[in-house]
């Protein structure tokens, strides 16, 4: 299993008053995290289909 396919939703929270993208990894979840928008742009490309919008 390819990493990516770990991340289940991608949503955005607010961090530092900046809106950053949050994954969440697991299904049911296990865990969230939120990652610089630059991180997530390259991340995009490698996420499964459906996924990869904020």
């Amino acid at each position: 299993m390819r990493p990516a396919q770990g991340i289940k939703a991608v949503g955005q929270a607010t961090l530092n008053w900046q809106k950053v993208p949050m994954l969440t990894v697991g299904n049911p979840p296990v865990a969230t995290m939120t990652v610089p928008v630059a991180v997530f742009r390259v991340m995009q490309a490698k996420l499964p289909a459906g996924r990869a919008g904020v």
